[in-house]
């Protein structure tokens, strides 16, 4: 290989990669959104198992990327702007918010496409709790992007969460919250109503690229639920479709072979069931999330 030839494979290698990244983002982009502890894992394997849907998490692309590339953009131009006071014969040009824009979506559309498998793929997504507090900025940042809401009850929220917690966290967890009421006041107030409330002002302004889905529909009326989903997503949306997705979320997959609703405290799917709040609230954390969140739960229709 010549010195000359480098270049030359470099630009083919940047040439490759460029295209693949257009590629991308020419694709139907989608975004998952919910409070944590929703079943949005659950929702992207259902998606992923689609032949023509792509679907991984969790990237963080508003929680940390797009911050990144801001405080690197802020950083650069105040450096030139110093630059450019010692050497009044140098202009550099700042980098603006629609060139940090630009590449921020490059970027997202960059790790996107090592993602995507083939060519039979036509929606592309990331599944992200936190996408819900950013879920404006998102649609703004991608204007042909679409918006996926998961909802699930708030009580069986706290009480996923609880679990999840004291099997992540242990002994320091249960210190910091007693019992499950003490743990309802931060799950139910400061997570599930302000991340719903964030992702529904999404709806308000782009209704056409917003969907919102209950984790419970996709238990008692999975079928119709997904079709809506496919059809959202633009996509096939045929019972033998219907048929992968399901087949890919299943929870005797997803959990290592049990049934759904045996549980099993901890395993990240740890029973897989709505409703089992039922099982875990006594009156005070009734009323505890009632103070924190009734609003809320009753506006969505589930029972107070």
């Amino acid at each position: 290989m010549t010195s000359l030839d480098a270049p030359a494979d470099a630009d083919a290698a940047f040439r490759q990669t460029q295209e693949a990244v257009n590629r991308t983002l020419s694709l139907q982009l989608f975004f998952i959104a919910s409070c944590s502890k929703s079943g949005s894992t659950w929702l992207q394997h259902l998606l992923d198992g689609h032949p023509q849907i792509c679907c991984h998490g969790e990237a963080f692309f508003p929680t940390f990327l797009r911050p990144l590339l801001d405080a690197a953009a802020q950083r650069y131009n105040g450096l030139h702007k110093c630059q450019h006071t010692r050497n009044r014969h140098q202009r550099p040009g700042d980098l603006t918010p629609q060139d940090v824009r630009f590449l921020y979506r490059n970027a997202v559309g960059l790790i996107m496409a090592r993602w995507v498998g083939d060519d039979q793929v036509r929606a592309v997504g990331d599944k992200t709790p936190e996408n819900a507090i950013s879920a404006v900025s998102l649609l703004e940042d991608f204007p042909r992007a679409k918006l996926i809401h998961l909802i699930r009850d708030g009580r069986d929220v706290c009480v996923s969460g609880w679990f999840h917690n004291l099997r992540e966290k242990g002994p320091a967890f249960q210190q910091q919250f007693p019992t499950l009421a003490h743990y309802i006041p931060l799950m139910a107030g400061q997570k599930w109503v302000p991340y719903i409330q964030a992702a529904r002002r999404a709806q308000g302004r782009w209704p056409d690229r917003y969907h919102e889905i209950k984790y419970e529909d996709l238990h008692t009326q999975p079928r119709q639920a997904l079709r809506s989903l496919l059809r959202f997503l633009e996509v096939d949306d045929s019972d033998a479709a219907i048929d992968v997705c399901e087949q890919a979320g299943q929870f005797r997959l997803l959990s290592g072979g049990r049934q759904r609703g045996q549980e099993q405290p901890d395993a990240f799917y740890r029973k897989g069931v709505a409703g089992d709040w039922k099982n875990h609230f006594d009156e005070t954390c009734t009323r505890i999330f009632m103070q924190h969140a009734g609003d809320l739960l009753r506006s969505l229709g589930y029972e107070a």
